[in-house]
C-alpha cells in the first residue's frame, strides 16, 4: 500500500513485486486481495501485456494511516534518545539500511530469491528526503535496479 501510494503508483505488478520482494503469483494475490477489498484499481498498462495499479481513494487513506502509524511508532521509540543521540543514530541507520539493499540486489541478481524487495519497509519518503536523493535505499537500489514510479527506485 505504501509503495503505491509513495512511488509506485501506475506500476505494473511486477515493478511492484521487485519493490516488496514477492513471487509473481504472491504478488497477483496480494493485488487480488487489494483490489477485492477496493482499495486498489487496475488499469491499462503501458503495453498490452501489463496492467497499471493505482490506489483508490480508500486505498490512498489506508497508506496514509500506516506512514501516520509509522511516524508515530518511530517518534516514540526515539523519544527515550536526546536529540545528539538521534543524529548519532540516523546515519548509522541509513548506512545499515544500504547495505540491506545491496545485499537483497546480489542475491536477486545471483538468481536467489532475497528475504526482500529493496523498500524499506519504514518508507517514509519525506523522513528519509528521498526528494533531495539522500534515501539511502533508493541510492543503493538505484545502480542495479530500474524503478517503477519516479525513476529511481
Amino acid at each position: 500500500m505504501v509503495a503505491l501510494h509513495e512511488f509506485c503508483d501506475g506500476a505494473s505488478i511486477d515493478q511492484l513485486r521487485q519493490v516488496v520482494g514477492l513471487t509473481p503469483s504472491g504478488a497477483v494475490r496480494l493485488i487480488d486481495k487489494l483490489a477485492k477489498a477496493a482499495l486498489v484499481r487496475r488499469g491499462r498498462g503501458r503495453d498490452g501485456r501489463s496492467v497499471a495499479l493505482t490506489l483508490t481513494r480508500r486505498g490512498d487513506e489506508a497508506a496514509r494511516r500506516i506512514l501516520a502509524g509509522r511516524r508515530r511508532a518511530s517518534e516514540t521509540l526515539l523519544a527515550g534518545l536526546s536529540s545528539d543521540e538521534q543524529e548519532t543514530l540516523t546515519p548509522l541507520l541509513e548506512r545499515l539500511l544500504g547495505q540491506l539493499t545491496a545485499a537483497r540486489l546480489a542475491e536477486r541478481n545471483q538468481a536467489k530469491a532475497p528475504a526482500g524487495g529493496w523498500l524499506c519497509r519504514l518508507c517514509d519518503f519525506s523522513a528519509c528526503r528521498r526528494d533531495l536523493g539522500e534515501c539511502p535505499v533508493a541510492n543503493a537500489a538505484q545502480p542495479t535496479s530500474g524503478s517503477p514510479g519516479h525513476g529511481a527506485p
